[in-house]
Parts: C-alpha cells; structure tokens; sequence
C-alpha cells in the first residue's frame, strides 16, 4: 500500500477512534441544555420553505413529552434548541429488571420508560424520513450523536438564550437576527405585546423584531419573561449582547 494511503487510513481510524470515545452527555431531568444539530457533510435540513414547518410539527409531536422549549433558532443546515427537561411521571421510570415469557408486555413497559434523548432521536429519524421520501433520498440526514450543552446557571441561560437568537445574524443569513422568521425573538415579543399598537404604546415607532414571524413552536413564554423580568428587560438583555458580541469582533 502507498505511504500516503496508510496515513490517510490511519488518520481514518484515529477519527473512528475518537467518535466512539465522545463522551455523551445525559439528558438529566429539570436541567437545562442548549442542543443543536447540522445536517450530515453541511447538508441542508431545509429542502424548500414548507420543510420549516413540518420541523417544527415534528420537533412539537416528540419533544413536548420530555421537555420545554425557551428558545430556538432553525436555519436551513442547522439548528439550535434551549430546552429544560421535564421530570418524568412515575408511570415513565419503571425498571425492567425481570424476564417475561410474553414480549409484548416486555415492549409495552419499555415504552413507557423515560428517554429524553431517545424521544429526541424518534424526531431527527421521523424528520430525516419524511424528507428523504419526498425527495427520492436516501441515508441519513443529521450528524450523530445530537451536540447537547449542559445549562449550570441563570446567567449561563440568558446567555445561550441571546446565543441562540442572535444565530442568524452571526451565520449570516439574516442581516438583523430580530428580523428573522425562525427564531423565537419575535416568537417571544409577538406573545406577549399582542398587537402592533400595544407594542407602539410600550416602545415607540421603531419595531425591532419582526412583525410576519409565525408562531410555530410550543413555548415556554411565561417561564422566559419571569427569567428575565419582563418583556422591556428581554429586549435590553439581546441588545446588550448584540453589543457586546459585535465589539468581540475584529
């Protein structure tokens, strides 16, 4: 075999080597996570516009059982999620730690056991499935394992919160990351100001976020404001870390 040849296997398996030995953090309930994902080689998750919402149709259907949701940003590659596990009920932690004859009681008690992590895998999987369908593709559609970031403190999740919005000006896909469609800036101010004139009455003309964003994701507005300490602070806290971010820049 060429010299160059072994290097590159070698190299190949040393990468091999390392994906086995990343270490996966569990989805532990009542704890915070910033999750997020790509599409696999930097391939888009977003075929065409429709795709946006049936994400989210699909993103509801199976994390609404194990979690809420804060925060989220979906670009057409890739996507950011900040979400807080649920505590499980107790019909969802029972212990299999017998052998039955019948499998079908087997089966029926492990659907009931408590997986964030898997009700999450069910979701990329019925996702990558719809869209391979539609599009005559096949394989897979997200890298593997899902990249999740464990939330320790408060300030660490106003801080992954503003990170997360502010997504789609730092990628460069939006000019204004509160002009953006799918994220849930607007999703957030929309909620809560209601109409167009309240908002007018509470900061003005100027209408920083944007006004045709759809509310597509089951969210935890109420959870989200009391964090911050209401909507004008919400707004203060993201323009500061706007501000901040863009002096880190060179």
């Amino acid at each position: 075999m060429h010299l160059l040849s072994v290097r590159n296997f070698e190299r190949g398996i040393k990468r091999c080597q390392g994906c086995f030995m990343r270490e996966i953090t569990p989805l532990l309930p009542e704890n915070f996570y910033l999750i997020s994902n790509r599409g696999i080689n930097g391939e888009d998750i977003i075929k065409e516009s429709r795709n946006y919402y049936y994400f989210f149709k699909q993103y509801n259907k199976y994390a609404v059982k194990i979690a809420d949701t804060y925060a989220y940003c979906l670009l057409r590659n890739e996507f950011k999620f900040l979400i807080r596990v649920k505590k499980p009920e107790k019909k969802d932690v029972i212990d299999i730690n017998f052998t039955d004859s019948d499998k079908k009681v087997i089966n029926i008690i492990s659907k009931l056991k408590f997986d964030p992590s898997l009700q999450l895998s069910h979701f990329f999987n019925s996702y990558a499935q719809a869209i391979n369908k539609s599009i005559k593709r096949t394989g897979g559609l997200f890298e593997s394992p899902f990249r999740r970031e464990l939330i320790k403190t408060e300030k660490e999740l106003k801080e992954a919160m503003s990170e997360i919005h502010f997504y789609s000006q730092k990628s460069g896909i939006s000019s204004d990351y509160r002009h953006y469609s799918f994220s849930s800036y607007s999703h957030i101010i929309k909620e809560t100001v209601k109409t167009l004139t309240a908002y007018r009455e509470l900061f003005g003309n100027k209408l920083p976020f944007c006004q045709n964003a759809v509310r597509v994701c089951n969210l935890n507005v109420k959870a989200v404001l009391e964090l911050f300490g209401g909507i004008k602070e919400f707004i203060k806290y993201h323009d500061e870390y706007s501000n901040r971010t863009f002096k880190k820049q060179p």
